[in-house]
């Protein structure tokens, strides 16, 4: 049945009885499914009752866990054909609902969502399904190893959330050999491809009427080209986890392409500039930036040109508050968004009661990643759509944002302090400056295809560092 049911690395992982063993596998390869086949195995060919104790992350994945279990049983009922009898209840954990089936020879399967304090003191093989994103996976591995103690097991996977999770320290002490009697499975894609993996899938494509794979590459191809990144294709697929090291938001040679001598870009403002403006609020270490751009954007590539930037540096809120006033006042500028996060909040509301184009704003978790995103972009765009100062604060303020992938499996970044160059304030004050713009001139509305007004472009090679223009801001 083992060899006609299951791909060679699913029938390995059934057999294993390694005292742990970790898996490090793809998205989507039946190892839910075939892991309610390994227990319900393991109770009906082992001896003796013993207990196992599956964990999952929710509520939502243990239900279908057990959806798997009882699928299972059905179909081992039918080949046994000993009428196997089990029974179903629910049973209460330090407040943790579970589902309990008894089998017929003594042994029991509680299914649980993630609990440390619900396995406490129990005993017995342990199962702990999509172990990266666990809330406390640590505490959890702290907790569960500790019941395997009298000759059980204890059996982790999962597919990997970047090398900040402790699923991927757990990986690599395995892999090290740092850890006796543990056992490392790697399950990508590519793997169960070769083992035959692209038949199940076109099996249940006909079922559904639509057209099979040609070749396990199509299919290969396509996940890669749905995925989001290179990134997120070989962590989701291929166990390669996305790099936690910090690397570079935006790199040198974008960076080069849109710096211009300031003496090229500072104006004074004019009656009919259409400006927008961004400001991120400071306090000791922080600095106050306000940065605005002009839109000189014709045709269909967008181009925005910093006309100033002015850096407020250890001044009281009431003086800073008169400073922005003023510049308000001066550049009118069409939408400016204000950092209201924290610090910043009382100077934000006060501006936007007094100025109806500027808008309070918070940088939160959700919104903070997916600004810094788009400026990414919009410097990598092909067509330059942006022009910045060419100075050694810029430089450094820029190069300075770091992008990596968190625990979610999302892209993120990074921004670390300086005493003396603050905390990313000038790149921050930009970002706020190209979301007011986007606010109001969505880029939807604009094309990739032909050529965009340009000013004169700098020769492609990188500046050397450091270089400090006369002027610092």
């Amino acid at each position: 049945m083992l060899s006609s049911t299951f791909l060679p690395c699913q029938i390995e992982y059934i057999l294993d009885d390694s005292p742990l063993l970790v898996c490090e596998k793809g998205r989507q390869q039946g190892f839910t499914w075939i892991s309610a086949y390994k227990i319900i195995r393991r109770i009906n060919v082992h001896p003796e009752p013993l207990d196992h104790y599956w964990i999952s992350r929710d509520e939502f994945t243990a239900k279908l866990f057990l959806q798997d279990v009882l699928q299972w049983l059905r179909v081992w009922d039918e080949v046994a054909n000993h009428g196997l009898t089990y029974k179903q209840s629910i049973i209460d954990w330090s407040g943790v609902q579970a589902m309990r089936i008894k089998f017929s020879n003594g042994a029991n399967l509680y299914v649980l969502s993630s609990s440390v304090d619900a396995v406490v003191g129990k005993r017995g093989h342990f199962y702990l399904d999509e172990f990266a994103i666990h809330k406390d996976a640590e505490a959890l591995y702290n907790i569960a190893e500790p019941c395997t103690t009298w000759g059980f097991t204890l059996t982790i996977f999962s597919t990997h959330r970047s090398k900040q999770t402790f699923f991927y320290k757990l990986c690599d002490r395995v892999r090290k050999g740092e850890i006796p009697g543990a056992k490392l499975m790697t399950v990508n894609l590519e793997r169960v491809l070769e083992e035959g993996f692209i038949d199940r899938i076109n099996f249940k494509k006909v079922l559904a009427g639509q057209e099979p794979y040609a070749n396990p590459i199509d299919f290969f191809n396509e996940k890669r080209n749905k995925s989001s990144s290179d990134a997120m294709f070989l962590q989701e697929y291929m166990c390669i986890p996305a790099d936690a090291d910090a690397v570079q938001a935006i790199t040198e040679e974008d960076l080069h392409r849109i710096m211009r001598p300031f003496s090229e870009l500072f104006t004074a403002p004019r009656a009919s500039g259409r400006y927008y403006a961004g400001i991120d609020v400071g306090r000791n270490r922080d600095l106050t930036v306000f940065w605005v751009c002009e839109d000189v954007s014709t045709g269909s590539q967008p181009l925005l040109i910093t006309r100033h930037v002015e850096v407020i540096e250890r001044k009281r809120f009431s003086e800073q508050e008169d400073i922005l006033v003023g510049l308000l006042q001066r550049w009118k500028p069409r939408k400016c968004l204000i950092d209201g996060t924290n610090t910043g909040a009382g100077i934000a509301e006060r501006l936007e009661e007094r100025f109806g184009y500027c808008e309070k704003v918070k940088i939160t978790r959700v919104t903070r990643p997916l600004w810094i995103s788009n400026l990414a972009a919009f410097i990598r765009r092909k067509h330059t759509c942006l022009y910045v100062p060419d100075t050694n604060e810029v430089w450094e303020d820029f190069l300075s944002v770091e992008r990596y992938i968190n625990k979610e499996g999302k892209e993120d970044f990074f921004i670390p302090s300086h005493k003396e160059r603050g905390h990313g304030d000038r790149f921050m004050s930009l970002v706020l400056c190209l979301e007011a713009f986007v606010s109001q001139r969505p880029l939807a509305r604009y094309t990739l295809d032909s050529e965009g007004i340009e000013i004169k472009q700098a020769p492609q090679k990188k500046i050397k560092r450091p270089r400090r223009s006369n002027i610092r801001f």
